[in-house]
């Protein structure tokens, strides 16, 4: 048996406490299951905001973890995949890369590109292959050669920009100004689906809307299957709030 670290066990205890303290609005199938513990969307955010502050001295992502019902994680063509638009935003400052014709490089950047560039994009990314970039953006224009010259260097780091994504757009202006908005989604091997939905600095409501965007978006998303449980958790948090519904 595992032993449980006194910062787990500070956790635990107070997320009882706030359980038991709302006793009234939480049922008793809200208590502690293999570390699982029940809670409502609003519940879990109140917790979240109130004490997972105490355990850590940054200002930790929150993280969704949603199971997807009636999907074989075994055949591609369930796998799911996309992109989903955060009303509030995400709270980061992504690294982006946009490969855009040259004459439009100086723009770009001037709307939040942290590179950008055609040729001398390509190349740049070429001689540093372990250049820091979170998201890459391109032009249509673009695609075809940026999939022969860099396909094997972005494809393996999921890189690659991908029309399904959104991250080929011929509005790529008002692409860079909205990507830190956007989380981009993948099904892993349990047929799960994990991703942020904010900062644990973002307001109740802030966090909630964002909440409510994502599975709103992911339930248009998947074609077969459905929704089943989810999940909330922080960066570094040792607990799961499962969400009741």
């Amino acid at each position: 048996m595992v032993k449980k670290t006194k910062r787990k066990k500070h956790i635990e205890e107070s997320i009882l406490n706030f359980i038991n303290d709302k006793i009234t609005n939480i049922s008793q199938s809200s208590h502690e299951n293999n570390g699982i513990f029940k809670m409502s969307i609003d519940d879990s955010i109140t917790w979240i905001k109130k004490y997972a502050n105490d355990f850590t001295k940054f200002d930790e992502s929150i993280e969704i973890c949603v199971d997807l019902k009636g999907l074989d994680s075994k055949k591609s063509d369930q796998n799911i995949s996309g992109t989903i638009a955060l009303p509030a935003g995400t709270g980061r400052n992504l690294i982006i890369a946009a490969f855009v014709n040259e004459d439009m490089k100086n723009e770009v950047i001037s709307n939040g590109a942290t590179y950008a560039g055609y040729e001398s994009l390509i190349e740049m990314i070429k001689s540093n292959k372990r250049k820091k970039i979170d998201v890459c953006i391109a032009h249509p224009s673009t695609m075809a050669k940026l999939a022969s010259e860099l396909g094997k260097i972005l494809g393996p780091k999921g890189l690659m920009p991908n029309p399904k994504l959104g991250t080929v757009s011929n509005d790529i202006i008002s692409l860079v100004k909205s990507i830190n908005n956007h989380v981009f989604l993948k099904s892993d091997k349990t047929s799960r689906i994990r991703s942020m939905i904010g900062k644990i600095s973002f307001s109740h409501h802030d966090i909630k809307i964002n909440f409510d965007a994502f599975i709103d978006g992911l339930s248009k998303i998947i074609s077969n299957g459905s929704i089943g449980q989810c999940y909330l958790t922080t960066t570094q948090g040792q607990f799961c709030l499962e969400i009741q519904k």
